[in-house]
């Protein structure tokens, strides 16, 4: 523990994940990788929909919307549908793909529940606190995730508010889950806390996911300080106990 306040790169590159395309992630969770391509089919219109939503944030905002990709996507929605979660905990909505692609696994699955905790950077408001990079604002007049579609707004509860002050409350309220997913600041200290925090109330078959992890050490060193494997695919960093003896 005392190498990695000193050197936490050490972490990082002591244990540098390999990268599982998605097949062999689905291996690894024990699972035929041919239920891949049955999911997918079920998703064309929610992928069309979405598409076409970030094209139009684009056109009127003239940059990225900072989302997730379509490989990505997917690969959430898979471990949805597979794990059939029943609490799923997510830091930072944005614009609301990741969101619409966990509760349509959600909504196909017919159980469960998403609790999203995001602190909203609005669209014309000065920038204080994110770091250039990490600049995708929501456009005047809409909300938080105004991506996800009606028709999956059923099992989401959306907080608005600092991280640091909404999910240590809000863990403590649901006391397990089953799935977390870490896209909130992408700052070391920040991320390496919240895993900490999700990890404790983490049910036993339970997932832990990071978008944009390797941006630091933080997730390496958490899985070192656990001792648990750390699987890559689609550049999502992902920690589960069902990948013990599988990789």
């Amino acid at each position: 523990m005392f190498i990695y306040g000193l050197h936490p790169w050490y972490a990082w590159l002591s244990r540098y994940p390999r990268e599982l395309k998605p097949e062999g992630f689905i291996e690894a969770l024990g699972y035929n990788p041919t239920v891949i391509e049955s999911y997918e089919n079920g998703l064309k219109d929610i992928i069309i929909d979405i598409a076409s939503k970030v094209t139009e944030y684009v056109g009127k905002m003239h940059r990225s919307p900072g989302a997730i990709d379509r490989d990505q996507a997917v690969l959430l929605y898979l471990l949805i549908r597979l794990n059939e979660p029943k609490v799923v905990v997510e830091t930072g909505v944005g614009q609301g793909v990741s969101t619409a692609f966990l509760l349509k696994g959600l909504h196909d699955n017919g159980k469960g529940q998403l609790l999203s905790i995001d602190l909203p950077f609005y669209e014309g408001r000065s920038n204080i606190i994110l770091p250039p990079d990490e600049i995708y604002p929501i456009p005047k007049g809409l909300r938080p995730g105004w991506m996800v579609p009606d028709y999956l707004r059923d099992r989401w509860e959306l907080l608005q508010g600092n991280t640091e002050d909404l999910l240590g409350p809000l863990l403590g309220r649901l006391g397990s889950i089953d799935l977390f997913l870490q896209d909130d600041l992408h700052k070391y200290k920040h991320m390496l806390s919240e895993f900490r925090m999700a990890w404790r109330c983490m049910s036993e078959g339970g997932m832990l996911i990071s978008h944009d992890w390797e941006k630091n050490p933080a997730l390496c060193q958490f899985a070192l300080e656990w001792g648990l494997p750390l699987i890559k695919c689609c550049r999502l960093g992902c920690i589960s106990r069902l990948f013990v003896g599988r990789t």
